[in-house]
């Protein structure tokens, strides 16, 4: 059976994260190799299309070029903004042919105005989304006839601005009513704690609180920690949007890759039912976050040798200490020493995917530490709440020959949100921009309501 899936691109940051998304994912799953054969005295090349990962990885988020444009893919994705100009270059990068690019975005499946969204949710959600959802989901009906089998949505958006946010959330219940068998999971972006837009703690809430209410998981990246990625890891000074957005595309590619359940190699996981299924089982849990090692600069990988030992110990440490990279470890953390059980991230449920060369000879114990019932909740048995899905290949990723991932709902959520709350109630107290949103449907009622929900999810998270 197909697995489809339609990705949403939604404001500035939802596109220029769909567009590095795509790049690297199509990058992994297509691959081009060249050879030569010698005809007398002259060497002829030849270029030939290498799908490592078989045609189901293509399928799943992509579909045929039918045109005469050449023969890249199409992406399975609708691309939306207020304003053209983000629009315009997303299509513009991927439709130039000198650059050697491997997909290519559908003219027809994109939208936008030429207002904006003035970074206010519910001028997003309360005018941008009745003015725009016909004429959007027109275009998502469109593109899911494109689809043999399609399984659920994933859609790419920031919290703090208006169109992301806002409009995000109303296509989002738009995607909820039409396709009601159908999974969404929203991939969002976290803004900064000192961020630019003053009203960003606002903005953040509303769309936690809306997205509770209709999405099947929430799968949060901060940009604070985005940023440390480039600077510590990455060997980037001054990280662009553009550098943090490929530790998100690396992320995501990651496990939207073909993956095979541990206890059946043969079963193969579906994108992305499967993890959202085992790791949101409950709907009072619904945010998640992930690591991933080795995650260094290209120039350091060919001096670089990992073992699967060392990386599934560090990534362990990650975990139960909350660091989003190796460089932040406490190693001090234990999960035997009852003095540091008050200090452990705990975890409703995770979800390893490794990739690479010699995963079957991986010892046990470097496996039964995510298996610690001191690192969990009391919902689930470690056993139950701990999978891991499985790709052993040569072909390793993003060039290295073994990489860890750890898709995760745990406690990461309780000090940025704690965060949020805390500055949005100083502000919603004092009385600032309030105006801002009432114009929009979006009063002191709503503004309570918000912090009672989002206050919820703090309480729910903080009690694991």
């Amino acid at each position: 059976m197909s697995n489809n899936v339609i990705t949403l691109q939604v404001g500035q940051c939802g596109n220029q994260v769909g567009h590095s998304f795509f790049k690297a994912l199509s990058s992994q799953i297509i691959q081009k190799k060249t050879s030569s054969t010698m005809i007398g005295t002259q060497s002829i090349l030849h270029e030939e299309t290498v799908l490592p990962f078989g045609d189901g990885a293509l399928d799943c988020f992509f579909r045929p070029n039918t045109s005469n444009t050449g023969d890249s893919m199409i992406a399975r994705a609708v691309l939306v903004d207020m304003e053209p100009k983000v629009i315009q270059q997303t299509l513009n990068l991927t439709n130039r042919r000198a650059e050697g690019n491997l997909f290519e975005y559908s003219a027809a499946s994109t939208f936008h105005k030429q207002s904006g969204s003035a970074n206010n949710w519910a001028y997003g959600f309360n005018f941008h989304g009745p003015n725009s959802a016909d004429a959007i989901m027109d275009i998502v009906r469109k593109e899911a006839e494109h689809c043999d089998g399609l399984s659920g949505f994933m859609l790419l958006q920031s919290m703090a601005g208006g169109t992301g946010s806002g409009l995000g959330c109303y296509l989002s219940e738009q995607l909820r009513d039409e396709f009601p068998h159908s999974f969404i999971c929203n991939q969002v972006v976290w803004p900064h704690e000192a961020g630019e837009v003053i009203v960003q703690n606002y903005n953040t809430l509303l769309t936690l609180q809306k997205l509770y209410e209709i999405s099947d998981a929430i799968y949060i990246f901060k940009n604070d920690q985005l940023d440390l990625t480039c600077k510590r890891l990455m060997g980037i000074p001054s990280p662009s949007f553009n550098d943090m957005n490929k530790v998100i595309a690396d992320h995501l590619t990651c496990l939207t890759l073909p993956s095979y359940h541990s206890n059946n190699p043969e079963q193969e996981c579906q994108l992305l039912f499967d993890p959202i299924q085992h790791l949101c089982a409950h709907p009072a849990y619904k945010i998640l976050n992930s690591r991933i090692i080795p995650h260094i600069s290209s120039k350091s990988k060919d001096y670089s040798v990992f073992r699967w030992e060392g990386l599934l110990k560090h990534l362990h440490q990650m975990l139960i200490a909350d660091a989003p990279i190796e460089e932040c470890i406490n190693w001090k953390l234990n999960t035997t020493d009852k003095r540091w059980f008050g200090f452990l991230n705990r975890s409703i449920s995770n979800l390893m995917i490794l990739r690479g060369k010699e995963i079957s000879g991986i010892p046990a114990d470097s496996i039964s530490p995510f298996f610690n019932k001191n690192i969990y909740s009391s919902f689930l048995s470690p056993k139950e709440a701990m999978k891991f899905y499985l790709n052993e290949n040569p072909v390793g990723f993003n060039g290295f020959e073994k990489t860890a991932y750890l898709l995760s709902n745990c406690q990461s959520i309780v000090s940025p949100l704690e965060k949020v709350i805390s500055k949005a109630f100083q502000m919603f107290n004092a009385g600032a921009y309030l105006h801002y949103y009432s114009k929009y449907k979006v009063g002191k009622e709503e503004m309570e309501e918000m912090f009672i929900r989002t206050e919820q999810v703090l309480f729910d998270y903080k009690n694991v």
